[in-house]
């Protein structure tokens, strides 16, 4: 669950049309979610402009935040998360996690 998903994983399990209310509670920058709803022809390329953003600023973006955040409130996406809590679990030891350190990009192979 604390393992930092890839933009593809997040692009296949996670289809959420309000993908602005999730940034927001993911804490991005409402001037910039506000630039990929207008550049953006498709909901999946703002989707995917917004969890791109996620994962290249947040100090530790988590499979495990992500699906609180989906649970709030504001975003109401509990079948969502609990869909991809259920993906999560069943991937089980073989899971490839990608950790940023130091503006640097590293492999993780959790077992």
């Amino acid at each position: 669950m604390d393992g930092i998903p890839s933009l593809a994983e997040l692009e296949e399990r996670i289809d959420i049309v309000d993908w602005y209310a999730l940034g927001l509670q993911l804490k991005l920058n409402p001037k910039k979610l506000e630039a990929f709803r207008v550049e953006s022809a498709t909901v999946a390329e703002g989707r995917r402009k917004m969890f791109s953003c996620w994962l290249e600023n947040s100090e530790n973006p988590t499979r495990r935040e992500l699906i609180t955040k989906l649970n709030t409130h504001s975003v109401g996406q509990n079948r969502l998360a609990e869909e991809y809590e259920c993906y999560v679990i069943n991937q089980g030891e073989t899971f490839i996690t990608s950790t940023f350190s130091s503006r640097k990009y590293f492999m993780q192979v959790i077992r």
